[in-house]
């Protein structure tokens, strides 16, 4: 069993874009929590995922990302 991590960065307009990965094993959202500023942002680029805000950033960007959802697939990791 593998893991569909899905996760989002909001800009202060609140466009959004998301992306889905495919983690090897299985990971619940206490496994992610020694990753997470207050309990709730990323930054993706830490933790080897991509960072989703414009290159180069505007006045809206930041570096936070957000966890969409975390769950169990049986699809392989790319």
């Amino acid at each position: 069993m593998n893991t569909l991590f899905s996760y989002l960065y909001r800009d202060a307009c609140n466009y959004k874009r998301f992306k889905e990965v495919v983690l090897s094993g299985q990971a619940v959202m206490n496994d992610l929590l020694p990753y997470l500023h207050d309990n709730e942002f990323f930054i993706p680029s830490e933790v080897g995922l991509d960072d989703l805000q414009d290159d180069p950033f505007t006045i809206h960007d930041h570096i936070w990302h957000e966890i969409d959802s975390i769950s169990e697939t049986l699809k392989n990791p790319l």
